[in-house]
């Protein structure tokens, strides 16, 4: 579980959100469930959450929900494409995703995946993702770079820890993630920054707690 402080600029000062993955089942499927919530659910009258649901072996994404009042976003991974459901008010739409490789997780998925990877000083690597917040229909598929960009030990709200740097940058520009992730495994984050046009997001990790 990690809580995070989130929108760090914001004037009105950081919202507080819970990020959990838990041990879950999607059908016959032993899943990795990562989910964000509102650490305070009193603060909202609907059932306001996001998650991502990842293959336990693979961590290969194989469904993604979210849902904020009366709109709901929904992907349903298989092998050959991705089914988009959209439900904002009014409207109904669904899009089919031809996938020409394999994806990997965006959004809350990212946490468990990235913390499995072998970083290090140097690595690097390609991918695709599905973007959920841009594009229709082909052009969600996007391909995604991951770098780490560097080291430095960093005081944070977990104490004084060892970091990588670590950037996610789609080819077409469209965003931009910058965290910082324990240098040790697993490669939790500290703290991001999320740019996609002119909105930008600063947070961070107040508490992090594992367990084996």
């Amino acid at each position: 579980m990690l809580v995070w402080n989130v929108g760090l600029d914001e004037g009105k000062g950081p919202e507080p959100l819970v990020e959990t993955i838990t041990s879950a089942t999607l059908g016959e499927r032993q899943v990795w469930r990562v989910t964000h919530y509102s650490q305070d659910p009193s603060s909202e009258t609907s059932n306001d959450f996001d998650l991502y649901d990842l293959d336990r072996d693979t961590l290969a994404p194989l469904r993604s929900v979210w849902n904020n009042g009366k709109s709901r976003l929904e992907l349903t991974f298989g092998s050959e494409e991705v089914v988009v459901r959209s439900t904002p008010p009014g409207t109904d739409g669904v899009e089919k995703i031809r996938l020409t490789a394999p994806v990997q997780a965006e959004g809350p998925g990212e946490t468990a995946w990235v913390a499995s990877l072998p970083l290090g000083m140097g690595y690097q690597l390609r991918y695709h993702i599905v973007d959920r917040w841009d594009g229709q229909g082909a052009s969600r598929l996007k391909a995604v770079t991951l770098s780490v960009l560097g080291r430095r030990t960093e005081e944070t709200k977990l104490g004084r820890r060892d970091v990588f740097v670590v950037q996610v940058k789609p080819e077409d520009r469209s965003f931009q993630i910058t965290e910082d992730v324990l240098a040790a495994a697993p490669h939790f984050p500290v703290g991001m920054e999320y740019v996609r046009g002119k909105l930008k997001v600063r947070s961070e990790v107040i508490a992090l707690t594992t367990r084996d």
